[in-house]
């Protein structure tokens, strides 16, 4: 998972600033949202921008589906 994967990648590149700030951007926003809620004590503030709500609804577009078996380069460009 993305936020799981910041996480490490903060704890292990600069475990001396911790906790650090973190400003997440459109699908950034929803890795960041998870990292805070994941591993809180790494944050020290948060800012999110241009971020989906998530709930019910889910997130704007599933990215996920993008790299399904059988969607070609086109289909990832035009959907």
């Amino acid at each position: 998972d993305y936020a799981d994967d910041a996480a490490a990648l903060l704890e292990a590149v600069m475990p001396q600033r911790l906790p650090v700030c973190v400003m997440g951007v459109s699908f950034g926003a929803m890795v960041a949202q998870h990292m805070a809620l994941r591993h809180p004590k790494l944050i020290k503030r948060l800012v999110l921008c241009c971020g989906p709500s998530g709930g019910d609804g889910g997130m704007s577009y599933p990215i996920h589906e993008w790299y399904s078996p059988g969607v070609s380069m086109e289909d990832r460009v035009t959907r």
